[in-house]
């Protein structure tokens, strides 16, 4: 779990994102391992994105998220408020 950056969903599909450049494809739902993952330290922050906190490195004004290895994640405008307030 502490090696998981961020998941991506993608219908009945979901990306994991490791450190070290490491991606695994599994056949479940994103809402599925959201049920496992939203009390260890991962928050949705769109529909098709779940992402370990530990690894966000900023929030832009514009509604995305850095992570630590560069990537930018959407936040959706309904959750970006929320999201703003919980990570900072």
């Amino acid at each position: 779990i502490n090696e998981i950056i961020r998941l991506e969903g993608d219908r009945n599909y979901t990306n994991f994102y490791f450190t070290k450049q490491r991606k695994y494809l599994s056949s479940k739902t994103l809402k599925e391992y959201e049920e496992i993952l939203i009390d260890k330290g991962f928050v949705r922050v769109h529909k098709s994105h779940l992402v370990n906190r530990s690894f966000v490195q900023s929030v832009t004004s514009d509604g995305k998220l850095i992570l630590n290895e560069g990537t930018e994640v959407e936040v959706s405008r309904r959750r970006f408020s929320e999201i703003r307030k919980l990570i900072g």
